[in-house]
């Protein structure tokens, strides 16, 4: 029997067009993919970062040229590393909607359960900063709001911005929540998925963060991981990360009141870029229909 799906044919056999399709062998292959990713933004970062530091010294080069390398290469690091995922998803046939970039069945259903989980962590998160006696206005600053607080020019907050609250949150969705929870759901099941993937994702967040507060951002990526699950979309899930960027960017750079209009930009800039993808790649949504499209039985 042969289902069609746009251009592309799939046969009950086990042939198919574009090559016998492939799963992850092993954890360690899954896992193996995500470590270039995030080796690839790190060596990008540095990079940038040696080259805004090497120019530092040249008068003719200006305080607003050195912070547009630097906040270009925290946005280009970010970006980057979706390549390997790409890569990965081209090679083992994983398409869009496998990756969680398709529309949630019921938006209301998916954002009330968003919002319900994220007051959740909210509380935990408080519980946890007062049970261990952390006060997070005494730990070291991220490098993105230490630019932000240095009264910059306009050209880098910009760039800063848009990758903190706009490319990161989809970047790091589509790495641990679309390809590497994903995946490790089809190899361990959905529990252990959501829970390693968290785990990872608490653990990269290390050079940036203190250690204390790496559990706090376990619990972020198991409340994602969830809601990606429940919704099986990454959209939702994208607008609580993105949330959470803005909010946490808003308030330690003294933002005030302009944190929550950040929010709503971020937002409503993230669901302007979906609703112009969707136009023009609904192809790329059903490429390589091989297994169960949905995450969620």
């Amino acid at each position: 029997m042969v289902v069609k799906l746009g251009s592309l044919h799939h046969v009950s056999t086990g042939s198919f067009p574009n090559g016998r399709p492939r799963t992850p062998r092993s954890v360690v292959e899954t896992l193996g993919v995500v470590g270039v990713a995030l080796g690839l933004a790190l060596v990008v970062g540095w990079v940038l970062g040696k080259g805004a530091d090497a120019v530092q010294s040249q008068r003719e080069f200006s305080r607003t040229g050195r912070l547009v390398l630097i906040s270009s290469g925290i946005f280009f690091s970010q970006a980057i590393s979706v390549v390997p995922i790409w890569w990965a998803a081209r090679r083992w046939m994983i398409n869009g909607r496998r990756l969680g970039y398709a529309k949630p069945k019921s938006w209301g259903q998916a954002l009330g359960f968003a919002i319900g989980t994220y007051i959740a962590y909210a509380i935990c998160a408080g519980i946890y900063l007062v049970a261990t006696g952390v006060d997070p206005e005494n730990q070291p600053e991220h490098s993105i709001v230490t630019i932000l607080k240095g009264d910059p020019p306009t050209l880098p907050v910009v760039i800063l911005l848009l990758a903190g609250v706009v490319v990161a949150p989809i970047v790091e969705e589509l790495i641990f929540r679309g390809f590497l929870m994903r995946q490790l759901t089809e190899l361990v099941g959905p529990v252990g998925g959501v829970v390693m993937s968290s785990v990872i994702f608490g653990a990269v967040h290390l050079g940036s963060i203190p250690l204390v507060l790496v559990v706090p951002y376990m619990m972020l990526g198991g409340v994602l991981g969830a809601v990606a699950w429940y919704a099986d979309s990454l959209r939702p899930a994208m607008a609580i990360h993105t949330t959470q960027n803005a909010l946490a960017m808003g308030i330690a750079s003294g933002f005030g009141g302009m944190t929550v209009v950040l929010i709503a930009a971020a937002v409503g800039f993230q669901f302007l870029v979906f609703e112009l993808l969707d136009s023009r790649l609904p192809r790329w949504l059903d490429q390589f229909p091989v297994r169960p499209l949905s995450l969620r039985p």
